[in-house]
């Protein structure tokens, strides 16, 4: 009964069990939240995009002219009967022609729209506009008008389709003005679902028939007069303020429901669906959903990724807590292992004295994720399901942290079974299992599984891949103590006194030292293995960009285009041929062709990039063998087979090639010395599968307009940039900045690890001290014993883990590169200089930290620890 109150005797391990459950349920609840912001965001931004009008439901319908004014009020009772929908936007069209326009005629579209004037460019108004109507620039022009009309101009109305003048009823109407044609403001929200009706499908065809728009009243008066049937449209606007995802997939369900019950015969003859005519519905909303659902699939390994690692540490903190709490029960615990108590049951003990400060410290991290998410979700987010989600999360891992310190309690308390283990099987080394973990982990990530592909396409790193250096470090770091452990014992006995206290004290220490060391090699290999990674695939993604288009606009242009106007900015026309190029035993190489001192002025290059093709481009000189450039590794030869026809080349050196297809041989040489050479050869020039390029370099803001209205009439314009924002590329960027915070924070925590290793050692501490005192140790040489200690084990652990860390990432770096289309390979780079002074700079903490304990130790009751002991 008095299991759920005992840690009060104990807070420092009832403070931590509330942190680290707090963590725990902040971590768990989260991913759902999380999830559900990016998805709510991302559906709005694309019902903005799409706009609430094609995002929303669409009704089309028709009928006779009497029945239009009921057909609008159903309309706006349908409206009011779904979800997520703003006002009812109506339409009534009728389509008429000119009277006595002469030629082919000239029809327009009658046109009544809940708010259409307030959403089109006003070019004139009458004096007297009331009862008139409004016609667009195109139509003004075609019908000799102009933009200041006078009061009394008429526009004739009659049935379309018949040309000149008719018998048929003609209706005048007063123009009241004329607004600007739509067909040049077709990104106008308004009219999203009428584009189809102002532009042409193509651009041989003419316009549409533009709009003529007038009041209700007067569209009534023109239909009945004509005997013309009257369409009409509903517009039922979503509202994406409000609008969350799961509110949206019920709106989509509904909409479905309601397309299904208008297409059927029986569908509500007051819309205009009766026997004779059908009412059809429409909506993008659904493709909203899916869009949006593939946004939260992009970012959904990300999201796992950081949860996961928050929840790792949240569990390996609560079996530590676990652990601890028999060890500040040291007595309690002999007494209860002498009387024969069960490992399980205490476990079990142990954990229902945790229950409370768990239970509490969930729900502390499940309010905070959920006061996180109303603060920067946007309004709407948080729903029912959202919350339940949550809530079932952080339950989840509530249970798993009562298991992990129930765990870490049965482990800590003493087992009969050891004092039985034979001494050979008590003596092999733990670090087998986790460097087998590790070796079977490289096979997965090296056989092609270090990344996963979602939904989108774009590739993501995969959690065994973060795993890999924990488990290696973990098990490297046991193997360096193991072996330091035993160089200590025999060496030092010469030294001065503080050197050989710390040495003691360090070949003495056990098992917690061994878990202080572990926790520092695996924290700060995670950070050198992500900050390695991250590194490397920054330079890789800028040189593969820079690469793959050349300079800083590249477009595509005709393979014979010539400069005819010089531009104030450096342009190189290229010529790549991946058709009709071969080595002489068949291997396929590109050939890539341009004027060697316009690539030097063009061609953009890092400081720290190898293999700069610049320097050798002043090689390429015509010659009697055509001279190249080879791209690295490419196999050596004296002629290439084009078009059929060997030319003998003659390789001047080896350089990275722009415009270069990844993974495959190529040569670059001068465009002029390939045409004679093909002059020779009697082949074509360029060749028929040659791609002409155009590679600028500057300003792309100056480059791209100078370009579009030059007579090169370049196509698919592009920027390094562009390269760079791929989907995969940020996707790993996002992965391993996180990634490197976790580490940064995982380390942090080694080091106050760090510091309760040195408290659990404070009564032994204090006994060695009173001893040195005896001795004639002064305080700061037994202060400067301490942080020596100190320092050395966060030197060994953050070195051990800074090493293993980067000798993980290489070999892994040709394999995870999210851009294996693109040349060349990805490059490695190593931040020694990063990585040096992280160490130093968690070395000095160490000992300060060792520094303040010692002074702590100092302040303590000797006779008391004496007395205890």
């Amino acid at each position: 009964m008095r299991a759920p109150f005992v840690l009060r005797r104990h807070p420092a391990v009832l403070a931590a069990l509330l942190a680290t459950a707090a963590l725990a349920g902040l971590a768990a609840a989260s991913s759902p939240f999380v999830r559900a912001g990016v998805r709510s965001e991302s559906l709005r931004s694309q019902v903005r995009l799409l706009s609430p009008l094609a995002a929303g439901l669409e009704v089309r319908t028709g009928g006779r002219v009497p029945l239009d004014a009921t057909r609008r009020a159903t309309a706006a009772r349908v409206g009011r009967s779904l979800p997520s929908v703003g006002s009812v936007v109506s339409t009534s069209m009728v389509e008429v022609g000119v009277a006595g326009s002469g030629g082919n005629g000239l029809d327009v579209i009658a046109m009544a729209r809940t708010g259409a004037l307030r959403h089109v460019g006003i070019v004139s108004v009458a004096k007297q506009s009331r009862d008139g109507v409004w016609i667009s620039t195109g139509t003004a022009q075609k019908l000799g008008l102009r933009g200041g009309l006078r009061a009394g101009d008429t526009l004739p109305l009659t049935v379309a389709g018949i040309p000149g003048e008719t018998r048929s009823a003609v209706v005048r109407l007063p123009v009241a003005g004329v607004y600007r044609a739509l067909d040049g403001d077709l990104d106008n929200p308004y009219w999203t679902n009428f584009v189809q009706d102002i532009r042409p499908k193509s651009n041989l065809l003419p316009l549409p028939p533009a709009f003529v728009f007038m009041r209700e009243q007067t569209l009534l008066r023109v239909a009945r007069a004509l005997n013309l049937p009257v369409q009409n449209r509903f517009e039922y606007p979503v509202d994406p303020s409000s609008l969350t995802y799961t509110g949206a997939a019920r709106t989509t369900r509904r909409f479905a429901e309601l397309r299904k019950e208008l297409s059927q015969p029986g569908a509500p003859p007051a819309l205009g669906c009766g026997t004779t005519a059908r009412c059809t519905a429409r909506s993008s909303l659904d493709a909203a959903l899916i869009v949006a659902a593939a946004n939260v699939a992009a970012v959904a390994p990300t999201i796992t990724l950081v949860s996961g690692a928050g929840l790792a540490i949240a569990f390996a903190l609560t079996f530590a807590a676990g652990v601890f709490l028999v060890r500040r029960r040291a007595d309690e615990v002999n007494l209860l292992y002498a009387r024969g108590e069960w490992p399980l049951a205490f476990g079990v003990r142990s954990g229902l004295e945790a229950l409370l400060p768990v239970v509490a410290g969930v729900a502390i991290g499940f309010v905070a994720a959920l006061l996180a998410l109303r603060a920067f979700a946007a309004a709407g987010t948080i729903d029912r399901r959202t919350i339940l989600n949550g809530a079932a999360s952080a339950a989840v891992a509530g249970a798993v942290v009562l298991l992990t310190v129930a765990a870490g309690a049965f482990l800590a308390f003493p087992h009969r079974w050891r004092a039985r283990l034979p001494g050979r099987a008590a003596r092999l080394p733990w670090e087998l299992l986790p460097l087998s973990v590790a070796a079977l982990l490289a096979a997965l990530v090296l056989t092609g599984h270090g990344l996963a592909h979602d939904s989108t396409g774009r590739a993501h790193p995969t959690l065994a891949l973060f795993l890999l250096p924990v488990v290696a470090c973990a098990g490297l770091s046991g193997l360096v103590v193991r072996a330091a452990r035993g160089l200590l014992q025999q060496r030092f006995g010469a030294s001065p006194p503080e050197l050989f206290l710390a040495a003691r004290r360090l070949a003495g220490a056990r098992a917690l030292l061994v878990a202080v060391v572990v926790c520092g090699a695996v924290a700060f290999g995670t950070f050198a293995y992500a900050l390695t990674l991250a590194r490397s695939l920054e330079r890789s993604a800028a040189q593969k960009a820079a690469i793959a288009n050349g300079s800083d606009v590249q477009g595509l242009v005709d393979p014979g285009a010539t400069v005819t106007k010089p531009f104030p900015f450096p342009v190189a026309l290229v010529q790549v041929d991946a058709l009709d190029v071969s080595l002489p035993d068949g291997r396929r190489i590109d050939l890539v062709a341009g004027d060697p001192a316009a690539l030097a002025r063009t061609i953009v290059w890092g400081d720290d990039w190898p293999h700069d093709p610049r320097p050798l481009l002043s090689r390429l000189r015509d010659s009697g063998r055509l001279a190249a450039i080879a791209t690295p590794g490419a196999p050596a030869t004296d002629a290439v087979v084009y078009q059929g026809a060997r030319i003998p080349v003659q390789v001047v050196g080896h350089a990275v090639v722009p415009g270069a297809s990844a993974g495959r041989p190529a040569l670059l040489v001068s465009s002029a010395a390939l045409s004679k050479a093909a002059k020779r050869a009697h082949i074509f020039e360029p060749g028929p599968g040659a791609v002409g390029l155009l590679w600028a370099r500057g300003s792309a803001a100056e480059i791209v307009p100078a370009l579009e209205r030059s007579d090169l009439a370049p196509v698919y314009l592009s920027t390094p940039g562009q390269i760079r924002e791929n989907g995969s590329v940020v996707a790993a960027e996002r992965s391993y900045e996180y990634v490197r915070v976790i580490g940064a924070g995982a380390g942090v925590l080694s080091l106050l690890a760090l510091l309760l290793y040195l408290g659990a050692r404070q009564r032994t501490q204090l006994i060695a001290t009173a001893l040195a005192r005896r001795m004639g140790l002064s305080a700061f040489r037994d202060a400067a014993a301490l942080a020596l200690e100190a320092g050395a084990i966060v030197l060994v652990a953050a070195g051990t883990g800074a090493l293993v860390a980067v000798l993980t990432a290489l070999p892994l770096i040709d394999r995870i590169d999210p851009l294996p289309l693109y040349a060349p390979g990805a490059s490695a780079v190593i931040p020694w200089t990063t990585i040096a002074g992280a160490v130093g700079l968690a070395t000095v903490a160490g000992m300060l930290l060792g520094a303040a304990a010692s002074v702590v130790a100092a302040r303590e009751d000797v006779a008391e620890a004496l007395r205890v002991a």
